[in-house]
């Protein structure tokens, strides 16, 4: 991995900004004691440490499988190859592939479910959003379930 190790001088922290304007996945250590994608390049620079990461280029799918359990069904479930052309897209992070994998907007969690997970994924020592309770289906749809089933499969004698 190609880490520009942390430096106390001019040139070091020009690269850090150069390399978050570029779109490069700039890390900072954490009060977790682990490295922590930085959301954005305004920091402050006293007792800080920074590095800039070579990217990993995966799928979108292979990235959506590094979500936590729970969260990680529901985005695959959500996919949509046709969002953003993401078929075949390669993504350097799971933040940016959770933002091009399905439209927040139009899912069963919700546009601020999915923003809270996004920002979860850029910064790990955020926390993740409570899962959505699955709702319930109703008496009818239950109903509609069984008779459909029954007669598809016919009733067991």
């Amino acid at each position: 991995m190609n880490i520009y190790e942390y430096e106390d001088s001019l040139k070091y922290k020009v690269a850090v900004m150069q390399a978050a304007l570029e779109g490069k996945q700039v890390e900072y250590f954490c009060c977790d004691e682990k490295w922590c994608v930085a959301p954005n390049p305004s920091w402050n620079w006293a007792n800080a440490k920074f590095r800039i990461a070579k990217p990993k280029e995966k799928s979108i799918l292979e990235w959506l499988q590094e979500l936590p359990e729970g969260y990680r069904e529901r985005a695959i479930r959500n996919y949509d190859e046709n969002f953003c052309g993401s078929h075949d897209k390669i993504e350097q992070n799971i933040s940016s592939a959770l933002r091009h994998a399905f439209d927040w907007h139009h899912s069963p969690e919700t546009y601020s479910f999915w923003y809270d997970v996004y920002c979860y994924a850029m910064n790990t020592s955020r926390k993740l959003p409570p899962l959505p309770v699955e709702p319930k289906k109703s008496l009818e749809e239950r109903l509609t379930a069984i008779e459909t089933w029954i007669s598809k499969y016919g009733k067991n004698e």
